[in-house]
């Protein structure tokens, strides 16, 4: 029993590698080189807390660097999931809980009205080309329709005044029908004033 206790007193509490006395900090502290400049995170604490108050003995060896690794690849594994998996909405309905799933409600109407116009207000278009940053590629809208599978844009107006000028529109792209099959269009409208 002796020789287990000198055993223990003479091992890291992190990680449990043996520490000689002259490396530790004082002696009341147990921890070795490795550990002894290593900071645990806040959730290597709490999954450590959690191991001691539910007494999983299986994981009381894991090391606050262990726990701080699994938690890290834990994050990295959450990150690959799309964003719909990842969104999670807590609700805590008490009271006003009705309350607030009306208002959740009626805005969802607002949103999905304004939505609606917005897509009418693109049918309606003659031509819209957007471009989120340079270097990406543009939707293309001609008459109310977005044209897929876009190959080449050219929209260019010029004038020497402030009124209408005129208009050149290119737009070079395929279509694919049914089986796969893509067929080379162009949109090709101009007019001089």
């Amino acid at each position: 029993m002796a020789d287990k206790q000198s055993r223990e007193e003479n091992q890291c509490i992190h990680c449990g590698n043996p520490y000689g006395e002259e490396n530790s900090k004082p002696s009341f502290i147990r921890v070795c080189d490795e550990c002894k400049d290593y900071r645990v995170s806040e959730g290597a604490r709490f999954v450590r807390d959690k191991v001691l108050e539910r007494e999983i003995d299986y994981c009381r060896p894991l090391t606050p660097k262990q726990v701080d690794t699994v938690i890290e690849l834990y994050k990295e594994y959450e990150r690959t999931k799309p964003v719909s998996e990842r969104l999670k909405v807590q609700v805590d309905i008490k009271e006003d809980g009705l309350k607030l799933l009306k208002a959740i409600q009626r805005e969802s109407r607002n949103a999905i009205k304004a939505l609606k116009e917005l897509e009418e207000q693109q049918k309606n278009k003659y031509l819209s080309i957007e471009l989120e940053k340079l270097g990406d590629v543009p939707k293309v809208f001609y008459k109310g329709e977005e044209v897929t599978y876009k190959e080449f844009i050219n929209f260019q107006w010029n004038t020497k005044t402030d009124v209408a000028g005129s208009t050149d529109i290119i737009i070079d792209y395929y279509d694919v029908d049914d089986k796969g099959i893509a067929t080379g269009k162009s949109i090709k409208e101009s007019r001089m004033v």
